[in-house]
């Protein structure tokens, strides 16, 4: 909400802050992702991103001095990695190794 002065009477404006705008925005629209974005758009740790999710990955696309993990190959890659950990909770329901 913000007040606008207008001709020395206060009314006050509804409208999304453009700062919310401009997020919302960013999280709808964005395709390619820093090396932190991509954590945190996956929502884990450095260290599981780089143990079980990285490995998945094809290689980042170079663009300036940043690496740009596409979102599309992150949800492949999370995908890939929710599927291996089934198959082993499978295997070790039924006592396989």
């Amino acid at each position: 909400m913000f007040r606008l002065l207008c001709r020395g009477s206060m009314r006050v404006v509804h409208r999304y802050s453009v700062r919310s705008l401009r997020r919302e925005a960013i999280q709808v629209s964005k395709r390619g992702y820093s090396y932190g974005e991509a954590i945190a758009y996956l929502g884990i740790k450095r260290r599981a991103f780089e143990r079980h999710i990285r490995p998945r990955l094809p290689p980042p696309t170079p663009c300036g001095t940043s690496l740009v993990f596409e979102r599309a190959d992150l949800d492949r890659a999370w995908e890939d990695y929710r599927e291996a950990q089934r198959a082993a909770e499978r295997a070790t329901a039924r006592g396989q190794p």
